[in-house]
């Protein structure tokens, strides 16, 4: 995350939103051999429904077209669930510590990033992903 990020916390909830890389988002979603760790997406709201979807085939798309700067504006990002978060706020681009972290909704958007990760790395490089986090003892 940039400096550009915003926090909020109200009971037992905590949560942060802001900008990551996407090359960021594959690494968090893949192991150390690179293949997708599917356990992380568990707690999904919608199984991956495959690059042949034509949903998928578009954001795909969009993260490996010469408009990819705007993946951003055009895509509804990732939201994630963790048991604790851990950063130091009012730093630029802190490094965010998640424990036992899930991709709740936007498993869509992740299998697409990492299949556009898988032809066209460089190009990822270049997209930057809308994430939210939120830290739930639930």
């Amino acid at each position: 995350m940039d400096k550009q990020y915003f926090e909020r916390s109200d009971g037992g909830l905590r949560g942060v939103v802001g900008t990551v890389e996407a090359t960021e988002v594959v690494r968090l979603i893949t192991d150390q051999d690179g293949a997708v760790r599917e356990g992380i997406f568990d707690e999904n709201v919608r199984i991956y429904l495959s690059a042949a979807n034509r949903i998928n085939e578009r954001i795909l798309d969009t993260a490996l077209s010469e408009t990819r700067g705007e993946f951003w504006y055009l895509n509804n990002g990732i939201t994630l669930t963790c048991e604790a978060l851990d950063y130091t706020p009012g730093t630029r681009a802190p490094r965010v510590r998640l424990t036992n972290v899930q991709v709740v909704n936007g498993g869509q958007t992740s299998h697409a990033l990492y299949d556009a990760f898988t032809r066209d790395r460089a190009k990822l490089a270049d997209v930057l992903v809308l994430i939210r986090v939120i830290e739930t003892k639930r």
